[in-house]
């Protein structure tokens, strides 16, 4: 297998605040295949390497973005230009495109090299939801380029059926790879690390409650959460970490003493000790848009906590409301005020928890066993490329 190439393209600068991207890669060529990865820099956003692995080239798009919002449709043109001038350049048998705009990019590379190619689905853009000229034409050229793709990469079974339904695309090209976190996720090494994330807090005697992720995104419930953990126990402090810098987007404020919000973006090492550091996590999807309905076991986020055996608090999800309560690493709750509560049951049972959280995260996350099949799939398309 050793010598096989493939590129995976991602025009964007948003690469470490998506760790399944990363992850991907990285297990692909732990299997033996060489990838050439092409993305942007965004410094808004968090950083990360590929130094422990020989056989991933990063090639980065010279034109560094500051922006947590990128200018997509210029990004996207002049990205193209760029990408099409590497890759004739290279001989890499098979391409990787990488969400909506990397499959739209790739079909029209893949038209004038002539190269196959797979595409890994991040989002799923549902018709239920009617947009404009946009979005139609969007949705359109998604599935006009997913059926030519030879297969389909998702993080999920539900998400596999979902998208298979709405792009009209063979079930059985979809294989799953799951939304686990990149790097280390260790806890034992990163000390120094915790000291400069926590340096204006107080950790003697508090116990973090994280939420991570989207701090502007309205299905987050962020506001909402400020308000009830003016409710959380007595020790506990409510730690909100963005994802992205955006400082100049949120729109609210906090004085509560519980509340510290922390809007910079954090390395893949600093958000792994933060991680390391919570007592208890919360993820909140509230939205009727199947995309965040569907969240299933997509999100990197739950995935994280679990994989450093942190209790988990959700609302009623798909997958996830049967999960925890079959292996008891968290709690469920159908209104915010029932987050102080659950907070409190966990801390009576907490190494239970942690133990459910590590079952979890072993039984539904084996990386390994996932890119191997991957692997084998790209190795069989590239004998008969």
């Amino acid at each position: 297998m050793l010598g096989n190439r493939i590129a995976a393209m991602f025009p964007s600068g948003h690469l470490f605040d998506t760790p399944c991207i990363p992850n991907l890669v990285v297990h692909i060529a732990k299997q033996g295949i060489d990838v050439d990865l092409y993305s942007a820099f965004n410094s808004a956003t968090p950083t990360g390497d590929f130094k422990n692995h020989g056989n991933v080239w990063h090639h980065l798009f010279p034109w560094t973005q500051r922006r947590a919002k990128e200018n997509i449709a210029i990004l996207s043109i002049v990205f193209f230009i760029w990408s099409w001038y590497k890759l004739s350049k290279k001989d890499n048998q098979i391409l990787l495109a990488v969400g909506v705009r990397g499959l739209i990019l790739v079909g029209f590379l893949a038209i004038f090299l002539r190269k196959k190619y797979i595409y890994y689905s991040l989002e799923i853009y549902d018709q239920e939801h009617r947009g404009g000229f946009l979005f139609k034409l969007f949705k359109w050229l998604e599935i006009y380029f997913h059926k030519k793709a030879v297969a389909t990469v998702i993080q999920d079974d539900v998400r596999g059926a979902l998208i298979s339904d709405l792009n009209r695309v063979e079930r059985e090209s979809v294989l799953v790879f799951p939304n686990a976190p990149y790097g280390d996720t260790d806890c034992e090494d990163n000390q120094e690390l915790s000291a400069k994330i926590f340096e204006k807090v107080n950790l003697s005697d508090t116990k973090l409650i994280l939420a991570s992720g989207s701090l502007s995104a309205k299905w987050a419930g962020i506001e909402s959460l400020i308000l009830v953990a003016s409710e959380f126990p007595e020790n506990c402090l409510f730690f909100l970490q963005s994802r992205q810098d955006v400082r100049k987007t949120l729109k609210f404020d906090v004085d509560d003493k519980k509340v510290f919000v922390s809007t910079s973006p954090l390395s893949v090492e600093q958000y792994n000790s933060l991680v390391c550091e919570s007592h208890v996590c919360i993820a909140i999807y509230e939205s009727s848009d199947r995309n965040i309905q569907y969240v299933g076991l997509s999100s990197g986020k739950l995935a994280h906590y679990l994989s450093c055996g942190k209790p988990i608090i959700v609302n009623r999800i798909p997958l996830w409301a049967d999960l925890v309560d079959k292996y008891k690493c968290g709690v469920v709750v159908d209104d915010y005020s029932e987050i102080p509560n659950a907070i409190q049951r966990i801390n009576f049972e907490y190494d239970l928890y942690v133990e459910g959280a590590k079952k979890v995260y072993a039984e539904y996350f084996n990386m390994d066993e996932y890119a191997s099949n991957i692997a084998s799939e790209i190795s069989k398309l590239m004998r008969y490329s």
